[in-house]
């Protein structure tokens, strides 16, 4: 059986000796505790309490949670998460079908939303096979187009698309009524903790304090990072570090890209300006001292740790693509450089470290990413959810 026969875990804490207003099943099959969708989740959890919504999480029989706040969990054996493979996408989803229609007869939900690639093959089938609402988030810029806006299409699938520049992506028509744009928020502590002090802000003999938050993968373009600051003239490159917080990934491409890096970093002699430190659950005390946040993807879907940083009072410099763009606005909480530009990038770091860039105050700069907030989203998601009930009225478990 695809979803193990376990006893039911107690509600979460904040729902204890109350019924929840609406039950949701999260479909991701994640296999380890990465942040991403599950970083989306956690501030649908966190936002979502005022509600009394109690969200269910459904990842690999093999995941183990390591961030906090801790999330309500589910267990599949053949759900996967990210799979660049349709036939694959398929063949797991058909294998998945089972375990999950046994927890759907066991446990009541009203809504399931699915969130990752593996997880298009079973929203398919509730929309186009049983003819049951679901919502369905796309996360990324997928390669395979025609597919992802043929599902948008169709008549009980409602999406979710993270960023204003994905429906001209997948062609998604402008006026389609089952399609919303909620981008990716942060976490609400971001908001109602103390802003970050910036080291070279607080202490102006003190380095320039770079920021970078992600994993160590090819297309986060870290590397194109590492070649700015080695374009820097030598006095800037003396006054500045970057520090990097995002864990090598279980794959072989994410560790050859690591070793690459750090081989650049030798090379270009950076040792002293570039530190890779690893995974880190407290992102809260990565930004505690930093004077700038750099994210140098090409065509992030939305780049929450860049609604982070600014929500703490940390301007960003981005590529001019993708979520991010719509997130950070020159002049204002921050700047955008030419994607794929490492020419580009280190001609904005030096703006930024001669004094020629100006953006608002730290207090003001949380407000100018107010509406990435948790409590923002879950309002937002509150629409998609009515709808979606609004389609059928029927419980989830009816007739699978």
């Amino acid at each position: 059986m695809d979803v193990p026969p376990t006893p039911i875990p107690s509600p979460e804490p904040e729902l204890s000796g109350r019924s929840p207003s609406l039950r949701i099943l999260h479909l991701v099959g994640a296999t380890g505790d990465h942040g991403g969708v599950l970083a989306v989740l956690r501030s649908i959890h966190e936002g979502s309490q005022a509600r009394n919504w109690q969200n269910v999480v459904l990842v690999h029989e093999g995941y183990q949670e390591k961030r906090t706040p801790s999330l309500t969990y589910r267990y599949a054996r053949h759900l996967v998460d990210e799979c660049p493979n349709p036939v694959k996408i398929l063949f797991q989803a058909a294998k998945a079908w089972p375990g999950l229609r046994s927890l759907l007869k066991r446990e009541p939900f009203d809504v399931v939303h699915g969130h990752s690639r593996g997880s298009f093959g079973l929203i398919v089938f509730f929309a186009a096979i049983l003819r049951r609402p679901v919502v369905f988030t796309i996360h990324t810029r997928a390669r395979r187009i025609g597919m992802y806006r043929w599902a948008a299409g169709l008549r009980h699938c409602y999406t979710v698309l993270i960023a204003e520049d994905m429906k001209e992506y997948y062609g998604i028509p402008a006026d389609s009524p089952r399609v919303t744009v909620i981008p990716s928020a942060c976490s609400q502590r971001f908001f109602e903790g103390a802003l970050a002090i910036g080291q070279h802000r607080a202490n102006p003999a003190a380095k320039f304090r770079l920021i970078g938050i992600g994993s160590l993968v090819r297309w986060k373009n870290w590397d194109l990072l590492i070649q700015a600051l080695d374009l820097l003239a030598p006095k800037l490159q003396e006054i500045v570090e970057f520090h990097l917080w995002g864990p090598t990934l279980d794959d072989s491409d994410s560790v050859a890209f690591s070793a690459e890096l750090h081989s650049s970093i030798g090379k270009l002699g950076l040792r002293n300006q570039v530190f890779l430190h690893g995974q880190t659950s407290d992102i809260h005390g990565a930004l505690h001292d930093a004077d700038w946040l750099v994210h140098p993807t090409t065509n992030e879907p939305a780049g929450v740790g860049i609604a982070e940083a600014i929500a703490m009072g940390v301007p960003a410099l981005v590529s001019a693509s993708g979520g991010p763009k719509y997130t950070v606005k020159p002049g204002v909480n921050g700047l955008h450089f030419r994607p794929g530009d490492a020419s580009d990038l280190a001609a904005k770091l030096a703006d930024i470290l001669e004094g020629r860039v100006t953006v608002l105050p730290p207090a003001e700069l949380r407000e100018s990413v107010r509406s990435r907030s948790a409590a923002a989203m879950v309002d937002s998601l509150a629409r998609v959810y009515a709808a979606c009930l609004a389609d059928d009225g029927r419980p989830i478990s009816e007739n699978l």
